[in-house]
């Protein structure tokens, strides 16, 4: 046998181990080198983002942000009762509506701070029920200005700092609040003022976007994303294809019973609200949260809306008891503090023909939403 078959039978052994080690060497070398780009391109990226932001995310440093003088359309080809071409537009507060006037104190003015159901990001400006309750007053008034500084997902919490941030800083006379359907099962809203409100952390994510702008938008295009995939192109609400959702007594009495938890919470949370608003010569008003849920059969299609399922072991009667119990806790504070109430949720009809899904209103719904709270403001107001 040669000579360097022996040498290589040998000593293939080690010639193996330096041959993995230095292949070791050199994809480590190369991770460290990789790694060391994307943290001087990241570096790069937050100094860039913080100096100016493209993106410009609604939440940063944990507070909110709002865009401004923006104007946008969005294509509706699916959804019936809303515009075909939906027109959005923000002003330079952020709101949708008229700019502030100069001689504001002379107007009635009010802000409505609420969810998604009066964000309404679906229906044009002037067919929102803030805008349509401002163009009512105005048949009563000389001077009415109303803007809708409704945000989607927003809570009692998120009005807090939106109060403190920016509402006590324009001195409307009024600001209405419909409340009550994002606080169901919030438990992580309960410590409010310990964690929320003086910026300790509920999650890594939360302190993440709340240290870094780059890791805030990213999440930000994330949440985005996702919202546009669920958006009215992919919107498949169909009333007459829902399942039916039998639930036992028993059962039901069990998940309303789960509630208590987080009612005391909330009701804390709206007596904040209320205080801090009056506390900066602010008067309250506080609007209970309706759905097209529960209530029996759908007078528009004749759909039974008690046993229709809208969740995971949720039926349409259940989830209205359960937000009938927030809706509770809403009376309560109002008639606490004295503060002017408008029932919405026991004034506006249940009937799909007022609704594009189970909580959220089309054109008509606005427009009946806006009768309703007009009527009740005037009546108040003459008080």
């Amino acid at each position: 046998m040669p000579n360097f078959l022996i040498l290589w039978r040998k000593y293939w052994g080690y010639s193996l181990f330096i041959v993995i080690l230095i292949s070791v060497k050199k994809f480590f070398k190369n991770l460290a080198i990789l790694f060391l780009g994307i943290l001087v391109i990241s570096l790069i990226l937050e100094v860039c983002l913080r100096i100016h932001n493209p993106i410009a995310p609604r939440i940063k440093s944990g507070r909110i942000v709002l865009a401004t003088k923006q104007s946008y359309k969005i294509k509706n080809t699916s959804v019936s009762g809303l515009d075909p071409i939906i027109k959005i537009t923000r002003n330079s507060l952020g709101f949708r509506g008229e700019e502030k006037p100069n001689d504001f104190q002379d107007y009635l003015s009010a802000i409505v701070v609420g969810d998604s159901t009066s964000e309404q990001y679906y229906i044009s400006d002037d067919k929102t029920w803030p805008y349509l309750l401002e163009k009512n007053l105005k048949n009563y008034f000389s001077k009415v200005w109303i803007n809708n500084a409704s945000l989607d997902g927003h809570s009692t919490f998120s009005h807090q700092v939106f109060l403190e941030d920016y509402l006590v800083k324009i001195k409307t006379k009024f600001i209405l609040y419909p409340v009550g359907i994002n606080e169901i099962g919030r438990v992580d809203f309960n410590d409010f003022d310990n964690k929320l409100l003086q910026n300790n952390y509920a999650s890594w994510k939360d302190w993440l976007s709340k240290k870094s702008e780059l890791i805030n938008s990213i999440f930000y295009v994330i949440r985005s994303y996702n919202f546009w995939r669920h958006g009215l192109d992919n919107f498949d609400f169909d009333l007459s294809k829902i399942d039916i959702l039998n639930i036992s007594n028993d059962v039901e009495r069990e998940e309303l019973s789960k509630q208590s938890e987080f009612l005391s919470g909330y009701k804390m949370r709206l007596q904040k609200l209320v205080e801090t608003t009056r506390a900066n010569g602010i008067e309250p008003i506080l609007l209970t949260q309706p759905v097209l849920w529960g209530g029996g059969k759908d007078p528009f299609t004749g759909i039974d809306l008690d046993q229709a399922k809208v969740g995971e072991g949720r039926n349409g009667k259940l989830y209205w008891e359960i937000l009938e119990l927030y809706n509770d806790q809403t009376r309560k504070v109002a008639a606490e503090n004295n503060v002017f109430l408008i029932d919405l949720a026991h004034l506006l009809p249940k009937s799909s023909e007022y609704f594009y899904d189970g909580v959220h209103y089309n054109n008509s719904g606005s427009a009946k939403v806006a009768d309703i709270v007009s009527a009740e403001f005037k009546s108040y107001l003459k008080q």
